[in-house]
């Protein structure tokens, strides 16, 4: 049995790209078989684009080194030290494990009220040489040993289904052989609101069993097409009992900037990426990561961070009047 007090617990991003990376080892987490859908990926070879000016293009199998292919049905074997998984360590870092893996960007990692451990991941992208389309943010509760469906399932639902087929390619395709049984989240949110660190309510005024996530935003165009109405670039408070989510800190309907930098040029929350409440609980801190424009380039749109725009929002409860 895990006992939080016990142990560190280490969030492990995955590849953003979900085409190269490590497999975890233990017996809990097998070495996998590639499928011949996996062997490989059609992308420009960035290294070649910055360091000699060549825009030319180069393939990576999955679960390989970038540039490097794969064969129909190759075993890939498995490593502790592995990208999308929960990783488990005594207080010294000896004894490292293998917790849970198949997390595509598992951004907040908490541990609940009720003792069970929580991790936010981030969905995938309609981007790439495997773009996967409407695949929503997941907040999971983490099992030892569990799977949880990267890189051929979102949310718990294999991604060869045509609600993740992009708009300008066919619908992405298994790269595992076989899967181990695959977990379902405990809750979903809309997709490119890309959701980082979260923290647990301490009770009070600021509710009973809720929970605060920092909603970063999408990158639009660059990750794909966000809804206008997008609940995001805001602080949520979710209801974790009843599934509910409603902004709780966000800039004002009349505070965004002009068309393209809304989010860039605004006195209001820019990109919120991480919650804290204070030791007694009488204040919740959000760091804000600051503005973020995306910029045409040779290849494609590249985000554009503007120095000294991020800063930590305090927020108290109002005194009664």
């Amino acid at each position: 049995m895990l006992r939080h007090q016990h142990f560190t617990v280490v969030a492990v991003l995955a590849a953003l790209f979900a085409l190269a990376g490590t497999l975890p080892a233990e017996d809990r987490a097998k070495d996998i078989t590639l499928t011949a859908d996996a062997t490989g990926f059609e992308s420009p070879d960035l290294v070649a684009i910055f360091t000699k000016g060549d825009l030319c293009k180069t393939k990576t199998g999955a679960f390989r080194p970038f540039g490097k292919t794969a064969g129909d049905g190759d075993t890939i074997k498995g490593e502790v030290k592995a990208s999308g998984t929960i990783l488990r360590m005594d207080a010294d870092g000896k004894n490292l494990e293998v917790y849970a893996w198949g997390l595509r960007n598992p951004y907040g990692l908490r541990w609940g009220p009720d003792k069970k451990l929580y991790a936010g991941d981030a969905g995938y992208d309609e981007r790439g040489a495997r773009p996967v389309a409407n695949s929503p943010d997941c907040l999971w509760e983490i099992k030892e040993g569990a799977w949880y469906g990267w890189p051929d399932y979102s949310a718990g639902i294999p991604v060869t289904d045509e609600k993740y087929r992009p708009k300008d390619g066919p619908a992405p395709k298994f790269l595992m052989a076989k899967h181990p049984t695959v977990e379902k989240p405990l809750m979903t949110l809309a997709p490119y609101t890309s959701a980082t660190k979260f923290e647990f309510s301490p009770g009070g005024v600021w509710g009973q069993g809720a929970a605060y996530a920092a909603l970063l935003g999408d990158l639009a165009p660059l990750t794909g097409s966000a809804p206008a109405d997008l609940m995001a670039y805001a602080v949520a408070r979710i209801d974790v009992a009843s599934k509910k989510v409603e902004p709780f800190f966000r800039a004002r309907k009349d505070a965004p900037g002009p068309k393209g930098f809304e989010h860039v040029a605004t006195a209001g929350s820019r990109r919120p990426v991480a919650v804290k409440f204070a030791p007694r609980g009488d204040a919740l801190f959000v760091v804000d990561f600051g503005a973020i424009a995306l910029v045409p380039s040779g290849i494609g749109a590249l985000p554009k961070p503007f120095p000294s725009t991020g800063l930590v929002w305090v927020i108290t409860p109002a005194a009664p009047r």
